[in-house]
């Protein structure tokens, strides 16, 4: 008995080490080290060329510089933006870019700063108030902190684009969408051992099945 506890506690330490081991940060709070040039296309059709552009992973909008000032598109009015590497689509006011397309359907990425994550860092490292914590992160000043070795957490939402509609990548809300002979194929590939929400791989698999 108290080999099996003890195998069990080792299982959980090994899985808990593998989890932080799969932690995501970054030093920046734009998605780009530098501002780059990327194409705007507005929901009316008109086409815009910035030279200077990224994106900001407080809140997945599209930032621009104006002179020597970081600007904050309005999202309202973006339905895509191409950089260089990256075709982002606008889901609300959200910056996704495709991680690959299957049939025609697509697995779309937005990567933000985890926030939650990031106000209990900076509150157990340090006496701040919440207000404080919001004030940092600002469009004007995009660096969070004079700290150096100031890591920021990523947490990556992914959606899927089925037949032209976008949803969330969710087992509920796919399960409610699929047909009947798709949802076996459905909970067959979830239910594999190796299966993760979080692995684009994983979700571009799924999108085959569905």
């Amino acid at each position: 008995m108290k080999k099996l506890i003890l195998l069990v506690l080792a299982g959980i330490l090994i899985v808990t080490v593998s989890a932080q081991e799969k932690a995501v940060t970054t030093k920046i709070t734009t998605v780009y080290d530098e501002f780059k040039p990327a194409v705007i296309t507005l929901k009316n059709g008109s086409v815009i060329r910035h030279k200077q552009a990224n994106v900001f992973m407080k809140n997945g909008s599209l930032l621009y510089k104006h002179g020597k000032t970081n600007m904050q598109a309005n999202m309202n009015q973006i339905k895509t933006v191409d950089f260089g590497d990256r075709h982002y689509c606008c889901i609300d006011t959200l910056l996704a870019y495709v991680v690959d397309s299957v049939a025609g359907n697509k697995l779309l990425c937005a990567t933000l700063i985890d926030m939650e994550s990031y106000m209990a860092q900076l509150l157990n490292n340090r006496q701040i108030t919440n207000l404080e914590i919001k004030s940092q992160i600002n469009v004007t000043s995009l660096d969070m902190s004079d700290d150096e070795e100031q890591q920021y957490p990523l947490v990556n939402y992914f959606f899927y684009e089925l037949d032209g509609k976008i949803i969330k990548v969710h087992e509920r809300i796919i399960n409610n969408i699929i047909s009947k002979e798709k949802r076996r194929k459905f909970k067959t590939v979830i239910m594999m051992p190796e299966f993760s929400w979080n692995d684009k791989e994983c979700l571009i698999e799924l999108l085959k099945a569905i």
